[in-house]
């Protein structure tokens, strides 16, 4: 009866926030106006070209085929992402209140809102996180593939799935080392990654538009130190009760 009412409060919740994000009720975000002229043609075609799979082709039939103003096209990505992952709570979460009030809190902001593209593609990712829970390592791959005709950045997922395949646990001891590494020879590695762009016009105008530059971004502020401090200690408050009502003697 909870899970039930989990998913029919989830789906009203869904709604609002898809309403929240497709009008930008909390302030805009920096991608919106870039998602808007990429998709009414704005910038040129190819710009808009060098996207995902699924990108492409929404554009393509929202836009060109169905004539569909832009809001429809932010829904097409917000409600299949909070979907995904309200489904995925309710599911997989031994906690779904707790659950809910966590992303609500931290990654709603951070996904849903402002990288939508991303939103989806970490939606998936925690199906794919449930497959190797289980040993499914096809349906993980499977999963994996999905998960980058979104963004493709979920290519980063295979190296969790490697992991949980090879059980090489201690591998997480050397990416301290790794990520050095990756950072002083950062040099090489772009010009590596421009010489292998150079071969196809999309993935050279996508490499260029996205390298030369940084962002930062400020999350692991004291807010959002506090914030994460107060639901894992939650989370382990109602851990430790659930221990003593089990170990408690019936009557």
């Amino acid at each position: 009866m909870m899970l039930k009412k989990f998913t029919a409060v989830s789906l009203v919740v869904v709604s609002v926030l898809s309403v929240i994000t497709i009008f930008q009720l909390l302030g805009f975000s920096k991608d919106y106006q870039h998602y808007l002229n990429l998709y009414n043609y704005s910038q040129t075609e190819i710009q808009a070209n060098t996207k995902e799979v699924y990108f492409v082709f929404v554009r393509f039939l929202l836009n060109d085929i169905l004539n569909a103003p832009f809001y429809f096209f932010i829904f097409s990505y917000v409600f299949l992402s909070l979907s995904l992952k309200f489904y995925a709570i309710s599911s997989f979460s031994k906690l779904p209140f707790v659950s809910f009030f966590v992303y609500l809190f931290i990654y709603f902001p951070l996904h849903d809102y402002t990288q939508i593209r991303t939103a989806v593609a970490s939606a998936i990712f925690l199906f794919i996180l449930h497959d190797l829970s289980e040993s499914k390592f096809f349906w993980a791959i499977i999963k994996t593939g999905i998960a980058t005709l979104f963004h493709w950045s979920a290519l980063t997922i295979a190296f969790v799935w490697l992991l949980y395949y090879f059980r090489f646990k201690y591998l997480y001891i050397y990416l301290p080392i790794l990520g050095m590494m990756l950072y002083f020879s950062k040099g090489a590695i772009l010009d590596i990654l421009l010489w292998l762009s150079s071969f196809n016009e999309y993935t050279e105008l996508y490499f260029r538009s996205h390298s030369g530059h940084e962002e930062v971004f400020n999350i692991f502020n004291v807010l959002f130190i506090l914030n994460i401090a107060f639901w894992v200690a939650l989370v382990v408050a109602a851990e430790k009760n659930r221990e003593i009502k089990r170990e408690a003697p019936s009557c």
